[in-house]
């Protein structure tokens, strides 16, 4: 874990709530919504500051995709602020309509960093962005390439996600996929 992070999961009084949704970073919220390259696996960062269970993944989708769209979101295992090895494929989403896209999923996660992904087979879905600003790990707004990563891009075929997140993944320096999830217990 980031020593930033331990640093604030100290100080903090982070405490989640049980039915409440939580995005992947200390953000401004949804800065826009732009249109997603189909085939590309994406990756954002994920700190999870207790032992939770979740029970939703979810993503805010705010335009829908032709006939035929659909996307998959998951969960990748960290490896030195890389994603590493899948842990959850929540399924496929139909993505022709729109609105706050939820899937049931049944998830615990210790304390620690993680990968949230999204895969689409349509490059028409809009989806919410938003503007990283993760001031615990020191990124500034205007320096996103000398921070820590927060999020990884990878071509990948449509399809179940790949057990490893694909090699070679560029690094994203642009604002990340509003991915969330939702709390189901807190553990410790």
């Amino acid at each position: 874990m980031h020593p930033a992070l331990n640093l604030f999961l100290k100080l903090s009084p982070f405490n989640p709530q049980a039915g409440y949704y939580y995005i992947q970073s200390i953000s401004s919220g949804v800065g826009t919504w732009v249109d997603v390259p189909a085939n590309t696996l994406i990756a954002c960062y994920y700190p999870v500051y207790r032992k939770i269970r979740f029970d939703r993944i979810a993503i805010l989708q705010p335009g829908a995709g032709a006939a035929g769209a659909r996307f998959r979101l998951g969960v990748y295992s960290d490896d030195s602020f890389r994603p590493s090895s899948l842990i959850l494929d929540a399924g496929e989403v139909d993505a022709t309509t729109t609105g706050f896209r939820e899937v049931t999923i049944d998830l615990t996660l210790s304390r620690g960093e993680y990968w949230l992904v999204y895969l689409s087979n349509d490059s028409a879905i809009d989806i919410g962005f938003q503007d990283p600003h993760l001031g615990i790990l020191g990124v500034l707004p205007t320096e996103y390439g000398t921070g820590p990563v927060l999020q990884y891009r990878a071509t990948q075929t449509y399809g179940p996600l790949p057990a490893t997140f694909p090699a070679g993944g560029y690094t994203g320096d642009h604002p990340q996929l509003w991915l969330m999830l939702r709390v189901a217990a807190v553990l410790e």
